[in-house]
Formats: structure tokens, C-alpha cells, sequence
């Protein structure tokens, strides 16, 4: 393919990234595709992919690694905590911030943090001192009205079983709008219903009110030390997402665990969980292993390191997302390979090397370093 290395320009005049593509694995490529076939450029394999064998996959494997470990490592960096600090309200605050930003991760990042900013866990811990029902009304109708729910939806919308604790939460909050109190945003309407922002609020409403005698951060150490319990098992993986998963708990007579939003017209379903196994992991890589990865270098606890660093290599991976997508297509990875695990290190380290190498299709693979490094760890 171009093997004279002519210049391809566009009508632009811009010039079209080529490689030459002079192995034998390229055969196998273009023989898989029909000459009448089309299909989009970020599915395209890289040369890396095309020249990719199963000593270079292994070589890939360890790259993936690096990659994710320098992640974390990067996202640690991102909290402003020093020596000294300890478990006090400043690093519940920070811990708190992450873990709202991590909820609202996609179309509602924006809102949730400003929400965070607004009511810290150090002003909304001491709600949990009063009856569950008193507490659960301060603390949901300051982050509803916050977000303008109340100002934004119809009475005769909401679900009738929610209507009336609905009217006792707009009521608390009417008294914070004299004091001036508003958000003028009001978070996106999801495309999926049980994506719902109110179903996340109400979701980590019941995280806090689980955590809420020892603390954000006491509780999710205790956490990480019953999972580096769970390491030693044959099949830790299953062990240590029920343990996650017991982080968020939800009561059966909660409305919104049976509906897939808030809204009258919501359909009842199964019981679904109001922050689902995806945002679980969401949570824990964006937020619980960066926080407490600084934590433990800043505090020089190998131990809690090496746990928390275990725990990329035992978790599966997330969701895909359309940078992990596009470094499979340059990869041409195979999703049937046996050779590249599929955990939470291998997402994360591909979103790494996207943003590191691979960011656009229309970069090209003649400077790529990656293809270097590749072919250096294979000599």
C-alpha cells in the first residue's frame, strides 16, 4: 500500500496519513475485506495492529500494563492532599468531591461536582446524627434543589408512590432559596432512563447513610483490607465484587428500585440497582484507587500500594467507551485473543495509550513511537 511513498493530499490540500504496509500480515487484512465493503476510519487497523504476532502481543500486554499503572499513577497526583492530614474532614472533602464526580461521570460531571463543592461531606455528615427519615429529607432536597428538579418538573410527572416525599423535599428546600441558594444548571436528560441523575443522588444518598458511623474513608480502607484478604482465594474476582457491591446498599420498598426513573410514566421492571456494577467500577477506579493511591505513597503504606495495585489486575474491565474501541480497531485485537487479559488494567491502560500515541486516525504511524516500542521489545 503506497509503497512508493507518494503524498496523498486531499481536496483540502491537506495531506492524507499513509503507511507502507510491506509484511505478509497485511494480506490477511485486505483478504478479510470485500472490495465493495465500507466502513468508518476508526475502524481501521494501525500498523501496529496489522504487524501485530503473538510475540508482539505479549510485548503489547506489557505496554497495556505500564500504561494503566502510569494512569493511576497520574490520576493520583490529581489530589491535593498532604502529609499530616490524615483521616480528617479535609480529606473526606476531596474523597467526597471524587466520588460525586465519578457518580455524574458522563453527561453529568459538571452539575455533581458543583453539588460537591456546594455541600461538602464535612456540612452533610452531621444529618446522620438525626432519624433516618429527617436526614434522608435534608440531605435529597438540598441536592435536588440544587439541580433545580423542583423548579424543572411537574408535580403530576413524578411517580405517584414518590409524590409526597417529592412535596416534603421541595418544601425543605424552599426555605435555602431565600438565602439565595441555585444552581442555574440542571443536568442533561439522560438516553437511558436508569441512567437517571436522581437515581444515581438517590443511589449514593444510601452509600453515605452505609458509611456513615465510620466515615468515608475509614470505610472504604476497611474495604480495601478485606479485599486484600480476598486475594489469596482461587477466584478472587467474584469475592471482591460482592464486596464492592455491598457498598451500595438500597432498601427493597426504595420506589426507584423498581422503576427506571422518577417519573410517573417510568415502567416498573426488576429490582435494578440504582448505581449499577459499571458505575461501581467507575467509582472505584476514578476515584477510591487514586485517592487512596496517594494516601499510601504520601503515608509510605507498600502495603495498601500493592493491594490497590492488585486490584486492576483482578477486576474486569469497564464498559467500553470510543477510546477503547478505536485502540482495539488499531490493534486489530482480536476479542476471542487469549493472550490479552481482559481486566481493569487493560481498559485503562488503552485509554492511556490513546491519549498518549493515538489520539486521531489522522495522525498516521510513520512517527509513531509505540510501533518503536513494540518492535524494541520483540528483538
Amino acid at each position: 500500500v503506497n509503497s512508493g511513498q507518494k503524498q496523498a493530499k486531499n481536496n483540502f490540500e491537506q495531506l492524507i496519513p499513509s503507511v507502507c504496509l510491506q509484511d505478509s500480515s497485511s494480506n490477511d487484512f485486505f483478504a478479510s475485506v470485500s472490495h465493495d465493503q465500507c466502513f468508518a476510519q476508526d475502524r481501521l487497523p494501525g500498523a501496529c495492529g496489522l504487524l501485530l504476532n503473538e510475540r508482539k502481543k505479549i510485548a503489547l500486554q506489557k505496554i497495556i500494563l505500564q500504561a494503566a499503572e502510569s494512569r493511576l499513577l497520574l490520576k493520583a497526583t490529581n489530589f491535593q492532599i498532604t502529609n499530616g492530614m490524615g483521616l480528617g474532614e479535609r480529606s473526606e472533602d476531596i474523597l467526597f468531591q471524587s466520588l460525586f464526580r465519578s457518580l455524574g461521570y458522563g453527561n453529568h460531571v459538571e452539575s455533581f461536582v458543583s453539588l460537591a463543592s456546594r455541600f461538602p461531606y464535612s456540612k452533610i455528615k452531621v444529618f446522620f446524627r438525626s432519624l433516618a427519615r429527617q436526614s434522608r429529607l435534608e440531605i435529597l432536597s438540598r441536592w435536588l434543589g440544587y439541580l433545580n428538579y423542583f423548579e424543572n418538573v411537574d408535580l403530576e410527572q413524578i411517580h405517584p408512590e414518590l409524590r409526597r416525599e417529592w412535596i416534603a423535599f421541595s418544601e425543605n428546600w424552599s426555605s435555602f432559596q431565600q438565602e439565595g441558594i441555585n444552581n442555574p444548571s440542571k443536568p442533561k436528560t439522560p438516553s437511558r432512563p436508569l441512567n437517571s441523575p436522581v437515581r444515581r443522588l438517590f443511589g449514593f444518598y444510601y452509600h453515605l447513610e452505609y458509611v456513615a458511623f465510620e466515615g468515608l474513608i475509614r470505610s472504604w480502607l476497611k474495604f480495601l483490607r478485606s479485599c486484600d484478604e480476598l486475594m489469596v482465594l482461587e477466584k478472587p474476582r467474584k469475592h471482591i465484587l460482592k464486596e464492592l457491591d455491598s457498598m451500595f446498599p438500597q432498601p427493597d420498598w426504595e420506589i426507584l428500585s423498581h422503576s427506571i426513573s422518577n417519573l410517573k410514566d417510568s415502567k416498573r421492571t426488576t429490582r435494578t440497582r440504582l448505581v449499577g456494577k459499571q458505575r461501581q467500577l467507575i467509582i472505584l477506579v476514578n476515584s477510591i484507587i487514586p485517592f487512596f493511591l496517594c494516601w499510601a505513597r504520601l503515608n509510605q503504606n507498600k502495603k495498601l500500594e500493592r493491594t490497590l495495585f492488585s486490584l486492576i489486575l483482578v477486576l474486569p474491565e469497564e464498559g467500553k467507551n470510543h477510546k477503547t474501541r478505536f485502540m482495539e480497531n488499531r490493534f486489530k485485537i482480536d476479542p476471542n485473543d487469549s493472550i490479552l487479559k481482559r481486566n481493569l488494567a487493560y481498559h485503562q491502560g488503552l485509554v492511556q495509550l490513546h491519549d498518549d500515541y493515538c489520539t486521531s486516525f489522522y495522525e498516521g504511524c510513520s512517527q509513531c513511537t509505540l510501533l518503536e516500542m513494540l518492535n524494541s521489545l520483540t528483538q
